[in-house]
């Protein structure tokens, strides 16, 4: 899967809405998904509590299509309006139109507002800044993120950051003071690297990527160089084993490791090419460190080695082992 940059998300998005998706288009099935992983997040959207802040930009959009899902559902859902949204505002009046109460945070002196419904809520949506914004947080918007940074106690609510976590820089990785821990976020349409890179990955929590709708096969991939192995490509770029197949069938490795101070070094590398998928696996080992391995490491033929007084392996042993090479795949 490919990792970008926010210069490089914009390019996608500007090459889809040429190849005939629109961004309004990736933005409803931006908050559509998110809508989907909070309803996953919180075992179902009924009766549940949520609280979207929302910021100025496309971002603050998308968490105001997740929230009209949401609220579709039947979740009861305030949306805190922390930077000022354009006007009109299609998104905030489809979102009303559905239930969602929406407050600005200039009407609410004190962050009183704010702090019952973070008090109160199951579900915090961090649709503040997305990846177009890296700066430092100040005023209402440290001040806001400051207090759900703090959120605790036995209902603390869960957090679900929307493409990254506010104060997350999306290119570096570097967290402003001020950026929540998220519990689970929603990367949209691609993983960005910061989301990749600490100390930004701390504060993703679980990261999953949403499918917005961009066409395949855009040629802006091609300049795209970073990517992240997922355990789907790595399933199926695995050859499937025949039904009749056997130990023998799938090579011999031999793993040369160990010495006295070392135990760890041949136990661990020996099981890794158990684990990888090698038919046979031998570990030659001083015998202090066979004595060792052989009660941990079941799985695997044992072959000791003659050893000097330091535990490590005797010069002789390099020649045995160059002898039995053969024998190995």
């Amino acid at each position: 899967m490919k990792v970008v940059t926010a210069e490089q998300m914009v390019a996608l998005e500007q090459a889809s809405e040429r190849a005939g998706v629109s961004t309004d288009t990736l933005m409803e099935n931006a908050g559509l998904a998110v809508a989907q992983w909070a309803r996953r997040l919180m075992g179902g959207a009924a009766a549940k509590r949520v609280l979207v802040l929302v910021g100025s930009g496309n971002n603050g959009a998308d968490g105001l299509v997740a929230a009209r899902h949401l609220a579709r559902w039947g979740a009861q859902v305030s949306a805190y309006v922390v930077d000022h949204r354009p006007d009109p505002d299609p998104k905030m009046v489809w979102a009303r139109a559905y239930g969602v109460a929406v407050t600005a945070s200039g009407e609410d002196h004190g962050r009183e507002m704010l702090d019952r419904q973070l008090a109160r809520c199951d579900l915090v949506i961090d649709a503040v800044l997305g990846t177009g914004r890296a700066r430092p947080l100040a005023g209402p918007l440290l001040d806001t993120m400051s207090r759900l940074g703090m959120r605790s106690g036995h209902r603390r609510p869960a957090l679900l950051a929307l493409d990254l976590p506010t104060g997350l820089n999306c290119d570096t990785g570097e967290v402003d003071p001020a950026c929540p821990a998220a519990d689970l976020t929603v990367a949209l349409g691609r993983p960005k690297i910061g989301l990749l890179t600490f100390p930004g990955a701390a504060k993703v929590g679980r990261l999953e990527v949403a499918d917005i709708g961009l066409p395949s096969g855009l040629a802006e991939e091609g300049d795209i160089d970073v990517e992240m192995l997922t355990p789907g490509w790595v399933a199926a770029h695995l050859p499937a084993r025949p039904p009749d197949s056997h130990k023998g069938t799938f090579g011999h490795a031999l793993v040369v490791a160990g010495s006295r101070n070392y135990v760890g070094a041949a136990y661990l590398a020996a099981q890794a090419a158990v684990r990888v998928g090698a038919g046979l696996t031998t570990l030659a080992s001083p015998h202090g460190v066979y004595r060792i391995a052989a009660g941990k490491l079941t799985e695997v033929i044992h072959q000791p080695m003659a050893e000097d007084d330091q535990g490590r392996f005797h010069p002789e042993a390099s020649e045995t082992i160059r002898g039995s090479l053969e024998g190995y795949t």
